[in-house]
This record gives C-alpha cells, structure tokens and sequence, in this order.
C-alpha cells in the first residue's frame, strides 16, 4: 500500500479519487479451468479486459523483483503494453525497505 500511495502523490494524483484495481485479487485461482474466469481463452480474462479499459498500470515488485520470473504477470505486463490505448502508462513500484542486493544484503 505504502507504495501505491507514494505513486499517487509522485503523479500528483487526487488521493481521495485515485483508483487501483488488485490482480492479485481478480482471479479465482480454484477456478481457472476455462469454464469459469478465463473462458475464452486468457485474451479475455477480467485481467486483460481492465488493463484495455485502464489509464494504466502498476507493478508492485518485490525486492527480489520475483513479479519478473512469473509468466503471469509478464503477460500482464505485454498485454497492458501492446494492447493498451494511448497514453496508457506503465509503472513499477517498490518498497526501499524491500529491496535487496544481489548478495542477499538489504540495500
């Protein structure tokens, strides 16, 4: 959360107003056998069809930057980058406390 709202006052964003809609949170993980979230195919899943509809986007990274090696959340970030309308903005953010050094050592 901590680095959402230091997005939102980074962008000079109403905080009252700004809105973000959680991933991590749309899916239903027990589900996904297509008959249910992604019928159709992952082209048409809630996640790619708010990502066509959103002003942008926003990758929570953890200090080991795990969000990278989960396929996912790659197609998430491809499908906001090439589908995405103009204007659509990418954003990645961390938490300073989160991050690590290569050596395992917080930075």
């Amino acid at each position: 959360i901590t680095c959402l709202e230091q997005l939102v006052e980074d962008k000079g964003l109403d905080r009252t107003t700004a809105t973000f809609w959680l991933a991590a949170c749309s899916l239903n993980q027990h589900d996904l056998d297509g008959e249910g979230e992604t019928a159709g195919g992952v082209s048409a899943s809630p996640v790619v069809r708010a990502l066509l509809v959103a002003d942008g986007c926003v990758s929570v990274v953890d200090g080991k930057g795990e969000f990278f090696t989960r396929v996912w959340c790659a197609w998430e970030l491809y499908c906001g980058l090439a589908y995405a309308p103009p204007g659509f903005e990418h954003h990645v953010a961390t938490s300073t406390e989160a991050l690590v050094a290569r050596s395992g050592l917080p930075v």
